[in-house]
């Protein structure tokens, strides 16, 4: 969802702001939350190609699972 709030962190990965999530991407300076998965029990990556419809960075290989957390949101 491009119009969701993501917190900012800083290098203590304390909060000190939000930003929305669509203009996080390719700034480096917007430091934010995400989650991925990528192994199972055995070791396996898990990876899938992403839809052409993403936002950003469509059709690449990317995590199975994984997304960026909400403003307000913990680990």
């Amino acid at each position: 969802m491009s119009g969701a709030f993501v917190d900012l962190m800083n290098e203590e990965e304390n909060v000190i702001g939000q930003e929305l999530r669509k203009d996080c991407h390719g700034n480096p300076k917007l430091s934010n939350r995400a989650v991925h998965v990528l192994f199972n029990a055995r070791q396996q990556r898990l990876l899938q190609r992403s839809v052409l419809a993403k936002d950003i960075q469509s059709w690449k290989w990317d995590t199975s699972v994984g997304g960026h957390l909400d403003s307000g949101e913990d680990y």
